[in-house]
């Protein structure tokens, strides 16, 4: 959560869906929390505030949601804290679809112990927030991404040469994940070409779903087009 409060009380910046790791008994009153203090946001009786926990999601629980998601809001901001051990594929693609097109003001924070039930395509619409009990690989990739950020262009891939030489995908998903999550802290949204290198991760990460996906070039492209120097705000 500390990473959604740090982006946010920098650029007052908001993504329209989270997947964030972890108990949802903790997870969900730190949501709550940070809803009501920085977003300024009611959840007392409020009819654009929707808090739910789940044993298994469903598509009958994804098209509820979908139909209350569509429906004029009382205030500038929608809100839905989705809790769920599990969620069914055809679940998942319902939801991918409102993703996709996300409706203005609406945010989506889901909850889940891993975010490894969740199919690649749905994840690559979200940003992911790990579980802040981080084992030792999860700290080395946000090492690496510092280390490429604080690396010229032509350096860049030889950090990475792991990942294009494995061709492992889901190594090149999880590098962009924490990279757009970094990049969210320390961008200035002002700035075209900063902008614009958020939408390129997002794009390159959706080719990453693809069945066959040229890591390396994809890789390749964001190294090319990540500024060497990120302005903080």
């Amino acid at each position: 959560m500390k990473e959604i409060q740090d982006i946010y009380r920098k650029n007052k910046s908001l993504h329209h869906a989270y997947l964030i790791e972890g108990d949802s008994d903790v997870v969900v009153g730190q949501i709550c929390k940070f809803i009501e203090v920085d977003l300024n946001f009611k959840i007392q009786g409020n009819p654009d505030f929707w808090n739910e926990k789940y044993g298994s999601f469903g598509i009958d629980e994804a098209r509820k949601i979908k139909d209350i998601q569509t429906r004029k809001s009382f205030g500038d901001k929608k809100i839905f804290i989705l809790s769920c051990n599990s969620m069914t594929t055809e679940a998942q693609n319902s939801l991918l679809k409102l993703f996709e097109e996300p409706t203005a003001g609406t945010h989506f924070f889901i909850v889940a112990d891993s975010s490894e039930i969740f199919l690649p395509t749905l994840k690559s619409r979200m940003l992911i927030i790990k579980n802040t009990n981080q084992d030792k690989n999860e700290t080395n990739d946000l090492e690496l991404v510092e280390k490429f950020l604080n690396t010229k262009k032509a350096g860049r891939l030889k950090l990475l040469k792991g990942i294009t030489e494995d061709k492992d995908k889901e190594k090149a998903i999880s590098f962009l994940n924490n990279l757009e999550v970094i990049l969210r802290e320390k961008i200035d949204f002002s700035s075209k070409e900063q902008a614009e290198t958020l939408e390129e991760i997002i794009k390159c990460r959706d080719y990453l779903n693809d069945r066959a996906p040229s890591v390396k070039l994809l890789l390749e492209h964001i190294a090319l087009i990540t500024p060497e120097t990120i302005d903080k705000r």
